[in-house]
């Protein structure tokens, strides 16, 4: 889940995090992360920072997320920042590689409609090219996964 689905209520925890890690403290109420709109969308808004009370991103650019904090923030040069992106599905989209760390049961739902379970297993590695689908966890615990952008240079 995300976080355009936990503002109409859907009763599910969110499905994943994009970390970043912390590369700017230009003041003490901003900081800068690693990882911007090329990491996670923003087509219904700002992600959420997860477990930084009082933090908001207030812009989400190529490479960077602007995130405002407390001046009381301890998050310095370095640390890891969890971000919650809004929209899941296009944000999964823009990763390559999918890494997992704790498997499950999966059900996935194609662009063309076909619908098919799967189960990803621990220490498993993908590659994919990218694709429209929406997933869903059908097992009974949760499913814990890194997914990884590949850039070339």
């Amino acid at each position: 889940m995300d976080t355009d689905y936990a503002s109409v209520g859907v009763p599910f925890e969110p499905a994943f995090v994009v970390l970043g890690t912390i590369v700017s403290r230009p003041s003490p109420e901003r900081c800068v992360a690693d990882c911007g709109h090329k990491s996670m969308t923003k087509d219904h808004g700002y992600p959420s920072v997860k477990g930084v009370d009082g933090a908001t991103v207030t812009a989400l650019n190529d490479e960077h997320a602007v995130i405002a904090v407390p001046a009381s923030c301890t998050l310095s040069i370095g640390d890891r920042v969890q971000l919650l992106p809004s929209h899941t599905d296009p944000t999964v989209n823009l990763h390559d590689v999918i890494y997992v760390i704790e498997g499950g049961r999966y059900r996935n739902y194609a662009a063309d409609g076909k619908v098919t379970d799967g189960e990803l297993k621990t220490g498993d590695v993908i590659y994919r090219d990218p694709i429209t689908h929406a997933a869903e966890n059908i097992g009974v615990k949760p499913m814990h996964l890194i997914l990884v952008e590949l850039k070339s240079h």
